[in-house]
């Protein structure tokens, strides 16, 4: 192999696998976007006539599924991969694959494109956005084909950007810099200078060049006499599109406001719908004078757009009750208000057509952190919880009891109890297809450590070993490799913990890893298994009763994320825009991780994404 050949390896293998979470996560986010959109069709068939899937990976380091997030291909069916790349072109290749916003301004920018031109919009939003600027004649030449290091200082730029947004500052070496030319004065000159032609460096993409070097999205090729940055040599249409891609997936992952809901709601439903789509429904909104205010609303958040839909309403007002979706995608609802009926029906969303019908109604109403998994042939288990009373207040009484529903009757019928009467308990559904259950809230009040396991083939409850730490309220998720992160919750004493633990299903067995950075309690459904392996945690409420306050319970605007290789949580580079406990986090088919709601004080409608 040459040495040409071994840096264009490293290029690959730099945007595949990244040297931080978020490369992996925009691999493998975009391939699981390809999965969810294409559910059905033939995935090993090409994208385009002229350019395999496969070469795509191998030859720029690319999937096809990430490439069509950056450009589309020709009406004939062609991606014309070598075609050169002129500035208005990659103008739009950039705002549309950094997912940055077009704009329409009422008076042009650039004298050469004017508002009827095709690439208004796009020349527009990057503009804007402060990632282009044009000539000093006023132009912005979109005919004229875009050097390398034309290029490399828009993406340098928006990387910059990105981090200063995030921390505030950008991390160099040997220390952080307020500003891009600031880190290039002390460290960017240097790194530069290590390449053969960087005097052919126009001065003002020096800068956003270097960054670009430094994070490793631009190394350059080996020639005769050094490494090249080729400052003036054109881009093809694939090179542009895996230029794009490495430095989106260089961007420090972080929190980004997104659009508020259009009703501000705890303890509600989320729930993914089968083009993607986040369907909210229910919820509570939050301490106030009088009885406590559940509601029927519902409304659809749309990850392509980032905008928020009222759609048709339940039939039944219900909080901290339990959804999944259905293999048909639709949306069964069940359970939830500590209070009225609500909490003794089940109904189910029809996307198609708008509307919500009833099923059968639950044998036993429950609420709260039920147990909820979708059995072989449709079938759906509800399991535990509290029972609801009169009044709507504490003590509840949690169940063991458990039931299933059936889609051929639309009936509810009841099956094997636990072993013991949870409420406020976790649970997931194991690669194998059998739920786990932990933790939880009996009768007396005590905070359980025992688990056990449902077998959807027996219908029968088997004790496991126990948590090594008695916690309710506690965060689960299933890792990748199949064993089971449980994090947080309140421990025996009822306040927050820090502590986590592992369970492995092939020994029956949990041990202990590393502590969270902040206690985190009623954070059970904001616990996203991300795409790179790793897990975020978001929010929750760190302490309870503080006089000063007024409050029972003070939530947290942090999050963290879980390193399964390491055992190790860290914080994120920086917070959500409002505290959340009772909130809800859903992973997007981008990567980003949408966390939404919560109400511990008066509900939220504020959301973020995560990326």
């Amino acid at each position: 192999m040459t040495q040409e050949e071994r840096d264009e390896m490293r290029r690959k293998t730099k945007l595949m696998f990244g040297r931080s979470w978020g490369a992996l996560t925009l691999m493998m986010a975009l391939v699981a976007l390809v999965t969810l959109l294409g559910a059905g069709t033939a995935l090993a068939a090409n994208h385009w006539t002229d350019i395999t899937d496969q070469q795509w990976v191998n030859d720029y380091g690319v999937t096809a599924a990430q490439v069509v997030t950056v450009a589309a291909g020709y009406p004939d069916g062609t991606f014309q991969p070598g075609l050169a790349v002129n500035r208005g072109q990659f103008a739009k290749m950039a705002v549309t694959g950094l997912g940055l916003a077009t704009a329409n301004p009422l008076a042009a920018t650039f004298s050469d494109v004017p508002i009827t031109s095709y690439y208004f919009p796009w020349v527009e939003g990057a503009s804007a956005a402060k990632v282009i600027s044009g000539f000093g004649d006023g132009t912005f030449r979109p005919s004229t084909p875009i050097s390398r290091q034309q290029a490399d200082s828009i993406l340098g730029l928006f990387l910059s950007q990105k981090e200063l947004m995030a921390t505030g500052h950008l991390t160099g070496t040997h220390g952080t810099y307020s500003s891009l030319s600031a880190w290039y004065a002390a460290e960017g000159a240097t790194i530069l200078a290590g390449f053969a032609d960087a005097g052919s460096l126009a001065a003002a993409d020096a800068p956003a060049s270097a960054y670009l070097v430094f994070h490793e999205v631009v190394q350059g090729s080996s020639g005769a006499g050094g490494t090249y940055l080729s400052p003036g040599a054109s881009l093809t249409r694939a090179q542009a599109v895996a230029l794009i891609l490495r430095a989106q997936a260089a961007v420090p992952a972080a929190f980004t406001p997104a659009a508020s809901m259009n009703t501000a709601r705890g303890y509600f439903t989320a729930t993914q719908l089968t083009n993607g789509n986040i369907l909210v429904a229910g919820g509570y909104s939050g301490n106030a004078a009088g009885p406590p205010s559940f509601f029927p609303d519902a409304e659809i958040y749309n990850w392509l757009t980032g905008t928020w839909n009222s759609v048709a309403p339940m039939n039944h007002p219900r909080a901290a009750a339990v959804a999944v979706r259905l293999p048909g995608g639709k949306v069964l609802v069940a359970g939830g208000t500590a209070m009225g009926p609500s909490a003794g029906t089940a109904e189910i969303y029809n996307p198609a057509t708008n509307t919500w019908t009833d099923t059968g109604p639950l044998n036993v109403p429950r609420f709260e952190d039920m147990a909820v998994a979708v059995l072989p042939g449709g079938r759906v288990l509800v399991a535990g919880g509290f029972a609801p009373n009169m009044t709507g207040q504490p003590p509840f009484t949690p169940l063991a009891s458990t039931e299933i529903w059936d889609p051929a009757t639309n009936q509810w019928t009841l099956g094997n109890p636990m072993h013991a009467a949870r409420g406020e308990f976790a649970s997931v559904t194991l690669k194998d297809g059998r739920v786990l259950v932990m933790g939880g809230t009996d009768a007396s009040g005590a905070v359980l450590k025992s688990a056990e396991i449902y077998d959807p083939q027996t219908g029968q409850w088997s004790l496991t070993g126990d948590m090594t730490s008695p916690r309710r309220d506690a965060a689960a998720v299933v890792l990748a490799d199949g064993r089971v992160l449980v994090a947080g919750g309140a421990d025996a004493s009822g306040q927050p913990t820090k502590s986590s633990e592992i369970y492995d299903p092939g020994t029956g067995t949990w041990t202990t890893t590393g502590n969270l950075n902040v206690p985190r309690s009623e954070a059970e459904n904001a616990i996203v298994l991300l795409p790179s392996g790793q897990v975020l945690l978001a929010g929750g409420y760190y302490k309870l009763d503080d006089p000063a306050k007024g409050v029972s319970e003070d939530d947290v605007n942090t999050a963290e994320v879980y390193d399964p290789g390491n055992g190790t949580w860290t914080p994120t580079t920086n917070t959500m825009s409002s505290p959340r406990s009772g909130h809800a986090a859903v992973l997007l088919g981008n990567g980003g991780v949408l966390v939404m709601g919560g109400a511990m004080g008066p509900a939220t409608a504020t959301a973020d994404i995560f990326r």
